[in-house]
Parts: structure tokens; sequence; C-alpha cells
């Protein structure tokens, strides 16, 4: 007698559902938070130079709106430079540095000092950006979970045989060590355990029937062997066409 069995195939296509899933939300975060968003963000700030850029202008990550604290009235434009870096737009009268969520602007007067300047957000602001991070790393660790735990589920192995019980390649549980079948939690959670005693001490393997393909099997072979009372459902017996057509005795 040997009965060998992996995990139901329930499991794996649940468990590789939610893998798929995650990795997939994780894609379109990242995908969102470091290109998709960032460049309708350019395009958008692109319109709002005084000659319309017919390409999406070119972003500087380090202009944020902090920075306008570094303009004041009566700066310079190479100084400004030199604090920003090189503008996406310069035509003497309005320059504009282009950061991922926003831009700064600048108006110059005929000697190309500041006369003005302010931060505008883009649709997509800072903020928004941030969160698409945060969900991308969110999701990241969570189909790492799932995957862990589809691998671990694809390598479920259970083995009953004349020697006893192995889940999972450990130590054998031998027929002379099991105790007791605690069906309890079956109905309501689907697994029993099994209490069994080994050099002395007291121990207890969990049988779940949501993860062992062949479940039923192994447990009516347990409770047939050992004489635990079985959680499985038994056969109803079918009566006798002679016994029903017989009348009960007075």
């Amino acid at each position: 007698m040997k009965i060998e069995s992996g995990t139901t195939r329930e499991t794996l296509v649940r468990l590789g559902i939610v893998t798929l899933a995650c990795l997939i939300l994780c894609i379109l975060f990242l995908r969102d938070g470091l290109v998709a968003w960032p460049r309708e963000n350019a395009e958008y700030m692109g319109e709002k130079f005084p000659d319309p850029a017919k390409e999406p202008p070119s972003m500087n990550p380090s202009i944020t709106e902090g920075l306008l604290d570094r303009i004041h009235k009566g700066d310079r434009l190479a100084k400004l430079e030199e604090e920003l870096g090189e503008p996406s737009f310069n035509n003497d009268v309005e320059v504009f540095w282009v950061g991922k969520s926003g831009y700064i602007w600048a108006k110059l007067d005929r000697a190309g000092l500041v006369e003005q300047s302010t931060w505008e957000d883009a649709p997509h602001t800072r903020t928004d950006l941030q969160w698409q991070m945060i969900g991308a790393v969110i999701t990241a660790v969570l189909t790492v979970i799932a995957g862990w735990l589809l691998i671990r589920a694809a390598r479920t192995r259970v083995v009953l045989d004349d020697r006893g019980l192995v889940c999972n390649r450990g130590e054998p549980i031998e027929w002379n060590q099991m105790r007791l079948l605690d069906s309890s939690r079956y109905k309501r959670k689907g697994f029993v355990w099994l209490h069994y005693e080994r050099g002395g001490q007291p121990g207890q393997q969990k049988l779940h029937s949501f993860h062992i393909a062949r479940f039923k099997e192994i447990i009516g072979e347990i409770c047939a062997r050992k004489g635990f009372e079985s959680p499985l459902e038994q056969p109803v017996k079918k009566k006798d066409a002679g016994d029903a057509l017989q009348p009960p005795s007075a």
C-alpha cells in the first residue's frame, strides 16, 4: 500500500492567479510612476511654453517646488543656471525648468534679470507619483510572498505507505506513533490534526483537504488502519429490493 499526493490543482491555480495579478499591478504602478505619467506631465508642460514644444521637453528630476526659494527678484540667468541647471526653454523673456511633477517659470526683464517666478504643478503631482511608487513596492512584496507560497505548494508531497506518513520529506510518522485524529475543525475549516508521539514527545501534523489532492484516500486509510473515527462522509448503503418489499415484523 502506497498513496502519494501533491497539492490540489485549485490551490495552484488560485496562488498562480494571485501571483500574476500582483505582478501585473506592480508593473502598472512602475509604468505609471516612472514612464507614463512623467511623459504626460512633460507633454502638458511643453504646451505651456510661449512657443509650444512639438516634442515633450527634457525633464530634470531634481527640479521641485522647493527650489523656487533659490530664485530671487533681480537674479541673473547665469546664477539660476548654476542653481537649477540648463532650462528646458528660454527665449530671453520667459524661462522654464521642467521637473517630473511641475515646472519653475521665471520672467526676465530687458536686462536679463528675474522680475517674477512661480511654480506650477503638472496634472500628476509629486504626491501622485510617490503613491505610484509606494503601490509598486507593496505589490512587489506581495508578488514575492505569493510566488513563494506558489513554489512551496507546488513542492508539496505527502506519502502514506507501510512505514507511516511522510509530509514534505520530513521525518516519518510511523503507524505505531499515531495516537489520535482530531477532526473537530474539518467541517468548518477543512483540515484535521494527526496527533502522534515520537521518542516520548507529543507532536501533531496538520492535514488540509484544500492542499492535499488525495486527502480523502490518505485519511480513509489512516482511519481504517488505526481505528480512528473518520471525518469523511460514509457512503449510504442501498437497501436490497427484497428487504424493501418485506413487511416489518410485528
